[in-house]
């Protein structure tokens, strides 16, 4: 039987653009704004621009898959149905390892060196695994408290943003945009591909089609709302951080590597109480608003899986009582502590390999948009946001390429860590074992008489709403 019958329709308009924002404005923001400034400078906000456009022919691509065929585990079901499901289990499987191996404990370590920045009696590793905890229980004990909770600390953490905006725009000087490409065209292209992680996120709307209210028309609406309001912030943000920007002199004084944080730009026109409140209500909350979002889509593709008898069915169980999934977020829950202590700091690793992950959940769901029309062409049929003409075929194609040359730049860069080559072989045999498990576990269902996930698709053809 179906646990998705116990997952309730709580998420609003506004709940579910609190989630994407909070997804996207994460940690990335605070520390890789200042990398790009470094590789870029005053055309840092041109890069932001640049780095919008095909993250957002590729989230367009996702909001027409989620006004289609809303359900949750959207980002696995698309490609297991319309794509390979060998390849869409794949996707999925390399996203936990990651998640557990890096984007959590990642999540976790940078919300503590904020409160240590603040408190440097703080135990890291302590703050950092009730980080985990505060989040994991919020989220256990039901998706209508976790909701609120995220849009509560959205509104905060913009409202930390905005002080950022506000105070600094004024101090902006147009000399410091002279010249405006002193990195040149290598600079700039490095500074938008990085600026690619800060506004990925709000394909996380796509996992929660069974626990939003009218999604076929909420999902495309929300994407349309947090894309222009996550960019225009951005762009902002940018002009200040260039504007008043020390220069690369001065940042290597302040920092040793040249490289700023938003920390460091604020403390030049921020002080006392404002730049306390900016360091709190901005970098904290921008982690722990992405960890939250994180625990709340994070199991949905996770619990679909089970469904298609690809992972013990017992680990999706739907409490009753909160219409949550408690057994895979304690396990999340356990494995990235374990994680955490393992791994230790190292930040920059975690966060590489968190991207990794993050990104070939891409591949399978391009696949599946383009294929979409000739293998269901009624699910088609359904989208409020449907693409037409050369855009059906570009949009994703661009979306692909993308992630393909994310994966490649971020399979370099981790091979040149400390131990980056030991990370990376981890991260190619889980992946491959996962590919090699799917592969041998549909083949034989095969084998047997049983459908696959690739044809199951009148299962799962509708939202649940239809049949409630």
């Amino acid at each position: 039987m179906s646990e998705r019958k116990n997952l309730k329709r709580t998420i609003t308009l506004f709940q579910l653009v609190g989630i994407e924002i909070g997804q996207t404005i994460g940690a990335g923001v605070f520390a890789l704004t200042g990398i790009a400034l470094a590789a870029t400078g005053p055309s840092l906000f041109i890069a932001f621009l640049v780095a919008a456009v095909p993250v957002t022919i590729a989230l367009v691509v996702m909001g027409m898959l989620g006004s289609a065929y809303p359900i949750s585990g959207g980002t696995y079901i698309y490609g297991a149905r319309f794509f390979s499901p060998v390849a869409s289990f794949t996707g999925v499987w390399a996203y936990v390892l990651g998640a557990i191996l890096g984007l959590f404990p990642l999540f976790a370590l940078t919300g503590a060196t904020f409160l240590q920045a603040l408190f440097p009696g703080l135990p890291r590793m302590a703050v950092a695994v009730a980080l985990l905890f505060v989040f994991y229980v919020t989220n256990l004990f039901g998706t209508r408290i976790a909701t609120w909770v995220q849009a509560v600390l959205v509104g905060i953490l913009l409202s930390a943003l905005l002080l950022f905006i506000g105070t600094g725009v004024p101090q902006i000087e147009l000399a410091n945009f002279q010249p405006l490409f002193p990195g040149g065209v290598g600079g700039f292209a490095v500074a938008a591909s990085i600026l690619t992680f800060t506004i990925l996120g709000a394909n996380a709307a796509v996992e929660l089609g069974d626990e939003i209210i009218n999604p076929e028309w909420n999902i495309p609406r929300s994407f349309l709302i947090s894309i222009p309001v996550v960019t225009a912030i951005y762009v902002v943000i940018a002009l200040v951080a260039a504007g008043v920007g020390p220069g690369a002199a001065v940042a290597t004084e302040v920092t040793g590597s040249g490289v700023l944080s938003l920390s460091d730009i604020a403390a030049r026109f921020l002080s006392g109480f404002p730049f306390v409140y900016f360091v709190v209500a901005g970098g904290v909350l921008a982690v722990v608003t992405t960890l939250n979002a994180t625990y709340l889509w994070g199991t949905k593709s996770l619990i679909m899986i089970t469904e298609d008898g690809l992972l013990p069915k017992g680990l999706a169980r739907i409490n009753k009582r909160f219409g949550t999934p408690h057994w895979f977020l304690t396990l999340i829950f356990l494995g990235s502590v374990a994680a955490l202590l393992i791994a230790g700091d190292r930040v920059e690793t975690l966060a590489v390999f968190a991207s990794i992950g993050g990104i070939i959940i891409f591949i399978p769901v391009m696949g599946a948009a383009l294929r979409l029309k000739s293998v269901a062409p009624e699910i088609y049929d359904r989208s409020r946001l449907k693409l037409k003409g050369g855009l059906y075929f570009a949009a994703p194609i661009i979306g692909l390429l993308l992630a393909v040359v994310i994966i490649a730049i971020l399979l370099i860069d981790l091979s040149s860590h400390q131990h980056g080559m030991v990370f990376l072989a981890v991260f190619i045999v889980w992946t491959i074992a996962g590919a090699v498990y799917a592969w041998l576990r549909l083949r034989g269902r095969h084998t047997d008489g049983e459908r696959g996930p690739g044809q199951s698709m009148s299962r799962t053809s509708g939202a649940k709403g239809e049949n409630e």
